[in-house]
Order: structure tokens, then C-alpha cells, then sequence
């Protein structure tokens, strides 16, 4: 049997099968590693629990075609699925050395500790919802409409290290808003865009080794943390959107920002 091409490594959410089930595709040799999502809301106030359930119900309708087309075929390339936060665990991190994939894409998972970053040196990447370095940890395509800065709404493809979002950047791209759009409708675009962002980064890779990168200015970002956002956080950005914030920025559509090479 020939070496494996692409190991995915995701969470279970529709999002995140997804992702495993277009890269599946594109790259025939590969495989997919499931661990449990977290949690998806904190419970409860009232505006949280809203927030979350609404996403959750905009995940299922955008992603519901995918769900339908792409069961079997994430049957036959699931190789494991783990608890949260089972990925570092020594027998899941000695079954995927022995996997020994030449790329490893990742999306959604826990954090991912060392022994697995120092068995990979530069195959393992991840897709982080959010524009690195200018926001960087928890809900970072959500923080942007609360501080009206939308413009910073995107996804980064980027090699993993030790730290939360901090490692060097492969590629970035943007969405493009359209008038009706909120924080859960552009979360499930931006799952799509960085997707084929990924799915590039991964020909490049395969072709020709590991793809240069822009080591990241942490210096002009912000990290934000789940405890952070708040009954108060929602409301604010709730009311943002109601007031026609995002109607006004989709007028003139931005085209990704890429980071290319």
C-alpha cells in the first residue's frame, strides 16, 4: 500500500465533516480522524443560548446537502473517532505516526500539544476561522461584528505550533457579505472558503513540499477567550446587524485577501 497522501483531522460538527468530505474527495488517498466537538453553547442567559442555537440551526440548513451527498463517503475514510481531547492521548498520537501521512490538515480539534507537532514538522496545518494574528483564539469571526471591524471577518491557513492561532501564516482569504448576512450565515461561508483555501495549500504540498509562509506579528492581534463572550457580547452584536451595519459594508464587497506565494 502506498504512503497516505492527506490525514484530516477534524471535529464532528456538519461543518467539519465538510471539510473531511471535500478534501476526501479531492485527495483519494487520505483518511479522516474524528474527535467529539466541544460543547456548543455554555448555557445559560438567554441571548447565549440563542446565539448558539441559532447557529446550530443555520449549520444544519447550509450544510444539509453536504450531510445527505457525503455519508458514505466519510464511512469509508474514517479511520478513528476520539473523545475531546483525545488527540494528544499516546495511543492516538502513536496511530497516526503510523499512519505517517505526508500532510496533515486540521480544523476544529482541541489544541493540538507537542509530541504531535514535533512528530510532523511542517505537514501539520491548520484552518483557523478567524484572520490571524488580528484575532486569534475563540469566536474570532464572531468578535469582528461586535467591534465593527468586519473587514477582519476570514479564515487563515497556517502551520501549527505550540501557541492559540500563532503560527505562520500559509494563506488568508475573506468573504463576500451580502446584505442579509449575520455571524452564523458568513460562519458557514467562511467554512467553505477555507476549505478551498486548504485544498490549495495541500496540491502545493504534495507537489513540491512545504509551502512558504509570513511569520505572523502577534504584536498587532488580540486573543479572546470563550469566558469572554457574554449575554452582553451577543446583544451588542445583535444590535449591530439590526441597525444595518452589515447591509451597509456589503455595498462594496471585498475580495479575499490572500497571503500567497
Amino acid at each position: 500500500m502506498s504512503r497516505l497522501d492527506l490525514l484530516v483531522l477534524t471535529a464532528d460538527r456538519p461543518r467539519h465533516r465538510y471539510f473531511a468530505a471535500e478534501l476526501s474527495r479531492a485527495f483519494p488517498n487520505s483518511r479522516w480522524l474524528s474527535e467529539a466537538s466541544a460543547a456548543p453553547s455554555p448555557g445559560g442567559a438567554e441571548g447565549l443560548s440563542r446565539h448558539f442555537q441559532r447557529f446550530e440551526e443555520a449549520e444544519a440548513r447550509f450544510f444539509e446537502e453536504s450531510e445527505r451527498q457525503n455519508q458514505a463517503l466519510l464511512l469509508e475514510r474514517l479511520a478513528r473517532q476520539i473523545p475531546r481531547g483525545g488527540l494528544n492521548q499516546a495511543e492516538t498520537v502513536e496511530f497516526i505516526k503510523g499512519l505517517n501521512p505526508r500532510f496533515i490538515a486540521v480544523h476544529g480539534t482541541g489544541i493540538i500539544r507537542e509530541d504531535l507537532i514535533r512528530a510532523f514538522p511542517g505537514r501539520l496545518v491548520n484552518l483557523h476561522a478567524g484572520l490571524s494574528p488580528y484575532y486569534r483564539g475563540t469566536g474570532t469571526n464572531v468578535w469582528p461584528f461586535y467591534n465593527r471591524e468586519l473587514e477582519y471577518v476570514g479564515m487563515t491557513v497556517h502551520y501549527i505550533d505550540a501557541g492559540i492561532d500563532s503560527g505562520d501564516i500559509i494563506l488568508q482569504g475573506r468573504p463576500v457579505f451580502k446584505a442579509e448576512d449575520d455571524t452564523h450565515t458568513i460562519g458557514c461561508k467562511n467554512v467553505v472558503l477555507g476549505t478551498g483555501l486548504m485544498g490549495r495549500v495541500i496540491e502545493r504540498c504534495l507537489a513540491g513540499g512545504s509551502p512558504p509562509a509570513v511569520r505572523q506579528d502577534k504584536s498587532q492581534g488580540r486573543l479572546y477567550l470563550k469566558k469572554q463572550f457574554t449575554e452582553e457580547i451577543v446583544v451588542e452584536i445583535e444590535r449591530f446587524i439590526a441597525s444595518g451595519g452589515v447591509r451597509e459594508y456589503a455595498k462594496a464587497p471585498r475580495q479575499a485577501r490572500i497571503v500567497s506565494w
